[in-house]
């Protein structure tokens, strides 16, 4: 609220700083635009909601003709049928072709013969078919043409969920989706024959009527305009089953396809395509209605009603006609007023304009008069005046503003004399009022020196008592830090001598450890020349072994040689091959013990020459320090000096404080 309320307010402050000119074309624009705008914008709703509701009546009303035409013409089809199923030589002439051969054709003739006397009653009926249970060959067609194409279609036409439907219909009326055949479109209505002697159905007689029959009915008034082709046509009607599939069409490409295809919005029609239409009530709210969408891509006004869904009228077709009327044909001549209305709001926002351009020019102009003139008078410029000699509030503006600048001049002329008059008088007493100055300048200059002699000879007194306390103060304050640091200098003292003393400690003992490292060192190197020894022994025994080995080895080849009498010497053999190889194991075991001895003999000669080098930078170091540490006692000592040389100075200027105190 608080945000509306300071956008509220930045307007008016806006409109108020806007030029007089400006709100009065804004006034003249609004006063004669806005009562157009309302009254158009209000009338072409109006008008544009009166004439749909008027065609919404109309296209309902005429939906119902068409719907009533259809239903007359699907009841004509119906009557066709009844007729047929009654007439007892159409029945006869059906059990005999049930019951003849196959071949037969002159029974088929006799049926075809009854099919063309009901034909020739009704031209809008394109043929006639009787469809055995039994198949192709035991059915009879009579069509003004396409009579090889419908003994083949017959065929598949059995395996249909239709043709069972009609089977089960129980002789009632069933009508079927649109069929192509050739370049034409078809409709079939379809009822079962029952067997005179069993009671069950041997075959379905059917009805085909061109779809072109059907769609002259309902878009008759298209048709019957020689000078609009069908692409110009501003309306057009439909008829879809409950599938929501085109039963007929203007457009023949559409036929067999779903309405979904060519309009947007097919929500309203889905109470008819989910069967939940009114069957009871033919003209209720359920079984039609209107509403707009987008067709074939443009806007147009849907009307749909259902056709037949009482078995008494047009059994049960399940057929819906819809009717399109595109906007462009229903409100041309709204949108005409409406684009009328425009106009005139243009031609009224042109002469409001003019209007107010020549209302602000004569107000304006005088306002800018006055304004230029007071502009000048605000520099100084009094002599300027407005010329406006009219009788209107501008006029009298003028009058009163020139008269008013008179009275100022005026004013400002008796001001000045009066002010010319002050200086004349006010020369003479300055004269006086100078001369009286110029006197008491001298002595009040005279005085001031005085004064100010005495002032600067008492602060320099002053300045000079601060001084000497301050100057006792930092003395006391560097006594006292002189002995501190004293202090200090003699305790750095002491502990570098004991750092010195720890140092020469950490050498010696560094010594010894350099000592024992290299006598460590020459360990691990008799240990090496032992291994190598003892590795060479190894080697002996490791021949010895292998010596041996071929010993008793020969000695086993004798001993089998012998045969039983070398038994015993093959026993020793075997023995010596036994020590030989345990000789030889003991002697790897042996080899690999001094091999790993060996390897950490190394590393340890490795890592204690690390130790000797790192020894050796550890020697260095402390050799560094030491020299460190005999400098600082120098330099501490040196320092001690000469803070006794500092010492004996200030109590000598301490003195001299005293005496100068005291003064």
């Amino acid at each position: 609220m608080n945000k509306l309320f300071n956008i509220i307010k930045r307007l008016i402050v806006a409109f108020e700083n806007i030029r007089i000119s400006s709100k009065l074309i804004y006034f003249f624009l609004g006063l004669s635009l806005v009562p157009i705008c309302i009254v158009g914008i209000t009338s072409y709703l109006s008008f544009h909601e009166a004439v749909k509701q008027k065609i919404r009546i109309y296209a309902l009303d005429n939906s119902a003709q068409i719907a009533s035409n259809i239903l007359a013409k699907q009841k004509e089809f119906q009557s066709i049928s009844d007729l047929l199923l009654n007439n007892q030589s159409f029945l006869a002439a059906i059990h005999r072709l049930e019951a003849a051969n196959p071949n037969d054709q002159a029974v088929k003739n006799e049926v075809g013969s009854c099919f063309g006397d009901y034909m020739i009653a009704n031209r809008d009926v394109f043929g006639m078919i009787y469809i055995s249970n039994n198949g192709r060959n035991y059915s009879a067609v009579k069509a003004k043409d396409y009579e090889s194409d419908l003994l083949g279609y017959i065929e598949n036409f059995q395996k249909t969920a239709y043709y069972k439907e009609v089977i089960n219909s129980g002789g009632s009326v069933r009508w079927s989706h649109a069929i192509p055949l050739k370049a034409s479109n078809f409709l079939m209505l379809a009822r079962s024959i029952k067997s005179e002697t069993v009671g069950e159905p041997i075959g379905i007689v059917a009805i085909l009527i061109d779809e072109e029959t059907i769609d002259k009915i309902i878009n008759q008034a298209i048709y019957g305009q020689t000078e609009v082709s069908l692409d110009d046509a501003p309306y057009f009607s439909v008829i879809i089953d409950n599938d929501g599939k085109f039963v007929s069409s203007p457009y023949k490409d559409d036929i067999g396809k779903g309405i979904k295809q060519i309009i947007h919005n097919c929500k309203p029609l889905e109470l008819l395509f989910n069967n939940r239409a009114s069957a009871s009530d033919y003209s209720s709210s359920e079984n039609q209605g209107s509403y707009d969408s987008i067709v074939k891509g443009r806007p147009a006004f849907v009307t749909y009603k259902s056709i037949g869904l009482n078995k008494n009228i047009g059994g049960a077709s399940g057929w819906h006609l819809v009717s399109f009327t595109y906007h462009s044909f229903l409100f041309g001549e709204v949108n005409a007023i409406g684009l009328m209305t425009l106009l005139i709001a243009f031609v009224a926002a042109v002469i409001a304009i003019l209007i107010s351009l020549s209302v602000s020019a004569s107000i304006s102009y005088p306002l800018n008069q006055v304004v230029a003139t007071m502009s000048r008078a605000e520099k100084g410029d009094l002599t300027s005046r407005v010329s406006i000699h009219s009788r209107n509030e501008l006029g009298v503006l003028s009058q009163s503003y020139n008269q008013m600048v008179e009275e100022i001049s005026g004013l400002l002329v008796d001001a000045k004399c009066a002010i010319d008059a002050m200086l004349s008088r006010s020369t003479d007493l300055e004269r006086s009022s100078d001369q009286s100055a110029l006197s008491a300048k001298v002595v009040a200059t005279a005085m001031g020196e005085i004064t100010q002699g005495t002032l600067n000879q008492t602060r320099e007194t002053e300045k000079s008592a601060n001084q000497m306390s301050e100057l006792a103060e930092q003395i006391e304050t560097v006594v006292n830090h002189t002995s501190d640091v004293e202090q200090i200098t003699s305790a750095t003292k002491n502990q570098s001598v004991k750092a010195k003393n720890a140092v020469n400690g950490l050498k010696e003992k560094t010594s010894l450890t350099e000592d024992m490292t290299k006598e460590v060192i020459h360990t691990i190197g008799d240990l090496r020349k032992s291994t190598e020894e003892i590795r060479k022994v190894t080697d002996v025994i490791t021949n010895l072994t292998e010596q041996t080995n071929l010993l008793g080895l020969n000695a086993s080849i004798e001993a089998a040689r012998a045969g039983e009498m070398g038994h015993g010497f093959a026993v020793v053999a075997e023995e010596i091959n036994k020590l030989a190889q345990q000789s030889r194991d003991a002697t790897k075991i042996i080899n690999n013990i001094l091999y790993t001895i060996e390897q950490k003999a190394i590393l340890s000669a490795e890592t204690i020459e690390k130790t000797h080098q790192a020894l050796a930078e550890q020697i260095e170091a402390v050799d560094s320090a030491q020299t460190s540490f005999d400098e600082i006692i120098a330099a501490m000592d040196s320092a001690v000096k000469k803070i006794d040389n500092m010492n004996e100075r200030i109590k000598k200027m301490n003195v001299l404080k005293e005496q100068t105190m005291q003064a």
